[in-house]
């Protein structure tokens, strides 16, 4: 990596190569056209340079996490021999798209807390987008309604739900400055505004999932900051402090609609338990995990195919003289794991369970109790909040997440980096 940064064209041109991975990195959790078309930058000066950058890719091919993405897409793409809808399976592999981001990230390794700050910044304009959204329709302003409105707000992205998963990375960005931070620096300034702004944010979503995995994710940062013994009493004065305020500012301003969930969320699943009611939402949900159990057990080692889920799904309807227009089906399990068994098998579930460790442990590798504080921790804990929504979504099948996995993968790649490069590099970053 020091090889790269005393080229001259890296020393005159690498802050505009930096420049448009940030761009990338923010864009990264925007609206779709930003996240598609984000990337274009970064693309074309990652090109521009690979004729002097090609040297420092020895030790990115040799990563685990990169090897267990090549496996994910090899086997997925093999799946496709025997997947019932071949174009199911191309539309899960097309999330595949974002993973040469990567690659061009690679270099970037002085640059990881830019990258992070980039990827926080652009969630906050997602948290800005939310609030525009429903200052427009609250106070009848027609230039701000820059969609209808929908009870369950997801500011410019398409959907609330997903909306609502990518905000529990969102919140881990910011937990452990908040929670393990010294002083009452800029970062504890932003970490507080970050923090809010996303529970707030999950809370317009509606979305309980992204709740139960915030509060989990509150609560393992929490225990890591007792364990290390990084917590003061003075943050938990001032945390408590705060979530006083925030939760009776939260309550105020949409209390009806928290409680209406969860009322809803409790009445869903006694219905589903007790009378085998599973048309509601989260009666759905029960059942959709079932179908992908009894899918995978089918086909324990190969899975039914990438894609595969609703075609069995409706056949297997059939089979048993159900109309499949009559009941609630779904192109996913709303779990990854369940998905993964039931489409890739075994195999395919083994290299899901391997990616997530891998990338955890990249993300963890430049952290030491010194720094558990600090912006160099908030990738690690960024992908533990969205490991976290996988018992209620699949990430790897939407876009919106797939792009948001691309940025926390490659700054677990830098974390690797960041922690093997020589000691008069690790000083600049």
């Amino acid at each position: 990596m020091d090889r790269v940064e005393q080229h001259p064209r890296w020393r005159r041109l690498g802050w505009l190569y930096a420049g448009c991975a940030m761009v990338w990195a923010a864009t990264a959790v925007g609206p779709i056209a930003g996240m598609e078309l984000g990337g274009i930058p970064l693309a074309v000066v990652f090109l521009a340079s690979l004729n002097f950058l090609w040297p420092s890719y020895g030790p990115f091919f040799r990563r685990g996490l990169v090897l267990l993405i090549l496996a994910w897409a090899g086997w997925m793409a093999l799946t496709l021999l025997w997947t019932p809808s071949i174009k199911s399976g191309v539309w899960e592999m097309a999330s595949l798209r974002f993973a040469w981001t990567l690659a061009a990230a690679w270099p970037l390794v002085r640059y990881r807390r830019g990258l992070t700050y980039a990827l926080a910044a652009g969630f906050l304009l997602t948290n800005l987008s939310q609030l525009v959204l429903w200052l427009g329709h609250t106070f009848d302003l027609p230039w701000l309604m820059f969609k209808p409105w929908h009870p369950r707000n997801a500011g410019w992205w398409p959907h609330a739900a997903v909306c609502g998963y990518m905000l529990a990375a969102a919140l881990g960005l910011h937990l452990p400055v908040l929670l393990m931070g010294r002083g009452w620096g800029r970062a504890r300034v932003f970490a507080r505004v970050g923090c809010g702004a996303s529970v707030m944010g999950m809370v317009a979503t509606g979305t309980r999932g992204a709740w139960i995995a915030g509060a989990g994710l509150v609560v393992v940062t929490g225990l890591v900051a007792v364990v290390t013994g990084r917590w003061s009493r003075r943050a938990l004065i001032a945390l408590a402090v705060a979530a006083t305020v925030a939760v009776s500012g939260i309550w105020l301003a949409a209390g009806d609609v928290i409680a209406r969930r969860a009322q809803e969320g409790y009445a869903e699943v006694r219905s589903a338990l007790v009378e085998g009611q599973y048309e509601t939402d989260t009666g759905a949900r029960l059942k959709f995990a079932r179908w992908a159990v009894q899918m995978g057990l089918r086909h324990p080692l190969a899975g039914q195919g990438a894609g595969g889920y609703e075609h069995w799904v409706r056949s297997e309807l059939a089979r048993h003289g159900i109309d499949a227009d009559s009941v609630r089906t779904a192109p996913q399990a709303h779990n990854l794991w369940l998905h993964a068994f039931g489409t890739l098998g075994l195999t395919g579930l083994g290299i899901a369970v391997a990616i997530a460790l891998a990338a955890v442990r990249g993300a963890a590798a430049p952290l030491s109790r010194a720094n558990l504080g600090t912006i160099d921790a908030a990738p690690a804990f960024a992908l533990l909040g969205l490991l976290l929504t996988t018992p209620f979504d699949v990430a790897y099948v939407n876009s919106p997440p797939s792009a948001l996995l691309a940025v926390l993968f490659a700054l677990s790649l830098l974390g690797w980096a960041q922690r093997s490069v020589p000691r008069a590099l690790a000083e600049k970053i």
